[in-house]
């Protein structure tokens, strides 16, 4: 197991603090949750991964791969997968959207 960055720990749990207070669901929940990931150790990805796979809220493959090898999602199909309308994906969300080359899977 890799060695954990303590801002993984550091944003882990104010994200535990908002879920305790049943707060999970909020904009800021979720954009914290993002920035959480981000730092996560890849075996945490790997089982948030899996669990979101096995819940029906991702495909199993990603329908492309950045010039470093990350997966990459189209935001399109993810809203349909959703049924969530476009118009309505958090500003924090699209910030964070990938600009570069593609290289599709299929």
């Amino acid at each position: 197991m890799s060695a954990t960055n303590p801002v993984f720990h550091y944003l882990f749990d104010q994200y535990k603090q908002l879920v305790d207070q049943g707060l999970d669901r909020t904009d800021e929940a979720h954009k914290l949750f993002g920035e959480m990931m981000t730092y996560a150790p890849p075996e945490y990805q790997k089982v948030a991964h899996d669990m979101a796979v096995e819940m029906g809220l991702m495909p199993d493959k990603p329908d492309g791969y950045s010039d470093d090898g990350e997966p990459l999602y189209n935001l399109e199909a993810m809203c349909e997968r959703l049924e969530i309308n476009p118009d309505d994906v958090p500003d924090f969300i699209l910030a964070d959207a990938y600009t570069g080359t593609v290289h599709r899977v299929n």
